[in-house]
């Protein structure tokens, strides 16, 4: 299985055992990435601490990736990382993400 789709009421339970996840936003010229602690209420992903960079793009672009590596505790589908995508938006010192979908990607062979 390449992947499988994942859906966003389940994210809460799929990201246990992960302890961090990348922000992919896209910038004029570029993608950019940061590692970042996170929180799943319902359909939703809070970041904090995202940065300059990632506010600015998210400013001028509201879709945005989130991924989740594989997990460091064994569990369901541990080996798999996890790809979402998301509308952004800011909300203080946070950036708060709306799912849209979600899958489990499979290791590299």
């Amino acid at each position: 299985m390449c992947s499988s789709d994942l859906e966003p009421t389940e994210l809460a339970t799929a990201v246990r055992g992960r302890d961090f996840v990348y922000l992919v936003t896209r910038g004029a010229d570029r993608s950019h990435v940061v590692a970042l602690k996170y929180s799943v209420e319902g359909e939703s992903v809070m970041v904090r601490g995202a940065g300059r960079s990632s506010v600015t793009n998210i400013e001028r672009a509201s879709a945005v990736t989130l991924v989740w590596p594989p997990a460091t505790r064994a569990s369901e589908h541990s080996d798999y990382s996890i790809v979402a995508d998301g509308t952004a938006m800011i909300d203080g010192e946070s950036v708060v993400v709306d799912i849209v979908t979600a899958v489990f990607h499979r290791p590299a062979p």
